[in-house]
């Protein structure tokens, strides 16, 4: 079943298009929490996640008139959002070693108050993402693989069988 959007939303879409920021404003203020959720997940620190989602916002104003009218705003800009933080992982990865992203670990780990999002937190960083994709966003391992490179199905399905087992045994204490 497509998922189109309603008659607001695209009036909204096709305003925004036309280069109404109001319209624009008023689509971010409807999408900008479970935006701001996915980068806060994917990412585990919460700085980076505000910066991620206002960077989405604004890469998918430049971008709005690629919406197309076969699929929801919610959808495709959910699909930027995705796109942006793995941009993001990739240009991490080729600056960073692996010790200073120890010596972050404390700063990006949330206090938060549910304990199974705090878990999901300390997951490896390409755990927690494929999890999150996969077990919360509803992605496919086939679609997850197409997102990374040099990974295949196969490591996909294994990150989330060490990541689902980290969540029982921690959930368990």
């Amino acid at each position: 079943m497509k998922e189109t959007d309603n008659k607001f939303i695209t009036s909204l879409v096709e305003s925004s298009k036309k280069g109404s920021r109001n319209a624009f404003m008023q689509l971010v203020e409807i999408n900008l929490g479970n935006i701001y959720l996915l980068c806060l997940r994917m990412l585990a620190d919460s700085k980076l996640a505000e910066n991620l989602t206002k960077e989405v916002f604004l890469l998918s104003w430049k971008n709005i008139k690629q919406v197309r009218t076969d699929t929801s705003f919610a959808k495709w800009l959910h699909g930027f959002a995705v796109f942006t933080i793995l941009q993001n992982f990739r240009k991490k990865n080729s600056e960073l070693s692996k010790a200073s992203e120890i010596q972050n670990m404390g700063r990006k780990i949330s206090a938060s108050s549910n304990s199974l999002e705090r878990i999901i937190y300390q997951l490896d960083e390409m755990e927690r993402m494929i999890f999150i994709l996969h077990d919360i966003e509803n992605y496919s391992v086939e679609e997850i693989a197409d997102l990374f490179e040099n990974i295949s199905v196969n490591d996909i399905k294994s990150y989330l069988f060490v990541a689902r087992n980290y969540l029982v045994e921690e959930l368990k204490k």
